[in-house]
């Protein structure tokens, strides 16, 4: 005969069922997001850190292995799981035409927006009476590919493929997906604001230039989330991100001549 105690062990069952399927959710997705974030932020830093003790080490070979090494933890752990595989690549984009076509679409409407930034920036320096420039975390990497053919080298290979991978990982793919669904759009304008933040210097001797630049990283930053949320895919926002790096390094590259 069926008792209010079988009704009571059956619901204490769903519920542990439950919980137990919401902890499943939460290891496997959010704190697995969580790790790459915080290896591609705040691990990124501190490895430079102790990098930076060693003697005589170079800017240049520091940024490559800083690079190198968290992209390549962050690439195993996203081997590691398939949810968070399939989370950042829901779209696998099949038909390869669809993905080249969409990428150079995206392309050219990052750079269209970038080109209106740029106006908009020379016409706020024009207004300040400020001679705009390029912002310190710029300037750094100029003197860096200028310093040497070898610093050039690393710089590429950290700039052009290390870099936009792991950026596009840790402030698009896991940052976002820190976020409940419901509340993706919200992710989305906080990780876009941060990579924004992260590529400004604020305790720079031109703080204004800083803050004028930081413009066009906003526009870069909310262009490229809003790349990943409209495909559910990754890959073509890493790719227009290393687009718009190679173009900076042939200009540093062809200034420099």
């Amino acid at each position: 005969m069926h008792t209010y105690d079988d009704d009571d062990e059956i619901e204490k069952m769903t519920v542990e069922e439950d919980n137990s399927t919401f902890l499943k959710t939460i290891s496997n997705d959010k704190l697995y997001s969580g790790l790459i974030f915080g290896i591609g932020f705040l691990g990124l830093q501190i490895l430079a850190y102790f990098l930076s003790l060693i003697p005589n080490i170079t800017d240049s070979v520091l940024t490559f292995t800083v690079y190198l090494i968290c992209t390549i933890v962050v690439l195993v752990l996203i081997l590691l799981n398939s949810k968070i595989r399939k989370k950042i690549s829901a779209h696998s984009f099949s038909d390869i035409k669809i993905l080249i076509s969409f990428t150079v679409g995206a392309c050219v409407s990052f750079f269209f927006i970038n080109f209106i930034v740029g106006v908009v920036q020379q016409f706020i320096f024009n207004l300040l009476n400020v001679s705009g420039s390029a912002n310190d975390n710029q300037t750094s990497l100029e003197e860096m590919f200028k310093s040497d053919t070898l610093s050039a080298v690393l710089l590429i290979f950290s700039t052009c493929i290390f870099a936009p991978i792991l950026e596009e990982l840790t402030y698009r793919a896991a940052l976002i997906g820190l976020f409940p669904k419901k509340f993706k759009y919200l992710g989305y304008t906080v990780a876009s604001i941060l990579f924004a933040l992260i590529h400004t210097n604020f305790i720079s001797d031109t703080p204004v230039i800083e803050l004028v630049n930081m413009l066009s990283y906003l526009a870069a930053g909310f262009t490229l989330g809003f790349i990943y949320i409209r495909t559910e895919n990754i890959l073509p926002s890493i790719v227009v991100h290393a687009v718009n790096n190679i173009i900076g390094v042939v200009m540093i590259l062809g200034g420099s001549q």
